[in-house]
């Protein structure tokens, strides 16, 4: 913020010369008096006071600001795009092999477009377009990007104007790894030309890199204002709003892509995943993830939502199945080995479940699998062990209500009334984690510690 001190310093001296009977000088600086200190003092807190109260000011407009424009691109509101000013893309160029070239290109023909814009430019090599043609037809033939990169340029010599070729030397850059040179051309493309929506689908992208999401959105929502048929684009803002969280607007948004492209399996894949936190649709999910999963078979987390949505619906065989698909995929993952060792409590495997939590466990000091481990030795009658396993998990994890409630079951079991009292206390402050069920367990437990603290008075 502006400062609001005065920039020159403030001095108080006054001399006093004093000249002895040899002319020698001495100077004698003045203090200041005790009511100058005192005003001083005031003037600095004062001041300090009054940055401090327009910084805040400050910081609550910006704030007020920061929200509305969050809500505004959220809800997808953007201010449309304005005329292009940009040099056209070649359509006063006459050369046959020219037309006959743009044609290709836009029948996906890219070997055709390399040869016949190479007649072109031997024929007229000041044409801008006709790089831009064959510069993109060497990036999709075989990701030729320092060509690609090449053609660019120089039909960006040619037409400073060029906004294509901003916008797709910016696409050779991003591949070759530099993205700060990316994110200045696509500036510079949509200066020239706001409504390139594949440009402000890449700036979406870029923005989502640095995490600046709700930029990502603004752009991403421009694009699908230019042009609503982009499945990619809608795809896209899907999975941007996935990761603010708003997963009402991620299952919308991959449902249109889906619509206009059913074969955008990755849309179905992280729709999948947003059903499956939204709504608890878990038979939705399982449906999309099995589309996206058909088409991309190493996706690890695809897979662990799959098997968990199999695993919360009760389809235990097949949930098993594929967190061992999971774990074949990383044998680290630990996730899978609690998720499994939950399912064979649940069908009261005790041993196969500590099985599972053991090797949970050696790959990382997990709370939960702490917990599953002190359930199924309780359920094998190895109390102790089963208490201790539960202390630790809440050393990891000091507000593990689930914890606090399974230790204090144990207790119970065991008649240790003075740790039984104690825990029951902690986990009563916890009851907000709990279920309706072991809530009742929690009273059940304090009744039970009643009557027997009332048998020894």
């Amino acid at each position: 913020f502006p400062s609001l001190i005065p920039q020159s310093k403030i001095e108080h001296e006054s001399q006093s010369r004093l000249r002895s009977s040899d002319s020698f000088s001495h100077s004698l600086q003045m203090t200041p008096s005790p009511s100058r200190k005192t005003n001083f003092a005031k003037w600095v807190s004062t001041t300090v006071m009054i940055v401090v109260i327009i910084g805040f000011i400050i910081f609550i407009v910006n704030q007020f600001f920061a929200t509305q424009f969050q809500d505004t691109v959220e809800q997808g509101i953007v201010v449309p795009p304005t005329k292009p000013t940009a040099t056209p893309p070649g359509e006063h160029i006459q050369d046959p092999n020219f037309i006959a070239g743009r044609e290709a290109y836009l029948q996906e023909n890219y070997e055709e477009v390399l040869q016949l814009m190479n007649l072109v430019i031997e024929a007229d090599d000041s044409l801008a377009p006709a790089y831009w043609h064959r510069g993109m037809a060497h990036f999709y033939i075989n990701e030729d990007y320092e060509s690609g990169l090449a053609n660019m340029q120089q039909a960006l010599a040619l037409d400073p104007n060029y906004a294509l070729g901003y916008a797709d030397r910016g696409l050779m850059y991003f591949r070759l790894g530099q993205t700060e040179l990316a994110f200045q051309d696509w500036e510079k493309a949509l200066e020239l030309d706001p409504t390139l929506a594949k440009v402000h689908h890449n700036m979406g992208g870029l923005y989502r890199r640095s995490d600046e999401l709700y930029k990502a959105i603004e752009h991403l929502t421009i694009a699908l204002s230019i042009d609503p048929s982009r499945a990619n684009t809608w795809g896209f803002r899907g999975i941007v709003y996935r990761d603010i969280g708003n997963l009402a607007r991620c299952i919308e948004d991959t449902t249109k892509a889906v619509e206009l492209d059913p074969d955008n399996f990755l849309a179905y894949g992280i729709r999948g995943e947003c059903r499956k936190f939204e709504a608890n649709d878990y038979h939705g999910a399982i449906s999309d993830l099995e589309i996206y999963l058909a088409n991309e078979k190493n996706d690890l987390l695809a897979w662990f939502h799959y098997a968990h949505s199999l695993h919360l619906t009760g389809n235990y065989e097949l949930a098993l199945a594929n967190y061992d698909k999971v774990r074949e995929l990383d044998p680290n993952d630990y996730q899978a080995y609690i998720n499994k060792a939950a399912i064979y409590l649940e069908l009261e495997e005790n041993e196969l479940a500590l099985d599972y939590t053991n090797q949970a466990i050696a790959i990382a000091d997990i709370p939960l699998a702490y917990y599953h481990r002190g359930e199924a030795l309780r359920r094998l009658d190895r109390r102790e062990e089963a208490a201790s396993n539960l202390r630790y998990a809440i050393e990891l994890l000091p507000n593990y209500g689930e914890a606090y409630h399974l230790l204090s079951t144990i207790y119970g079991q065991q008649g240790d009334m003075e740790n039984l009292e104690e825990t029951l206390e902690i986990a009563f402050t916890f009851k907000s984690q709990l279920s309706d069920r072991k809530i009742s367990d929690l009273y059940l437990l304090q009744g039970f510690a009643e009557s027997q603290s009332e048998d020894y008075e």
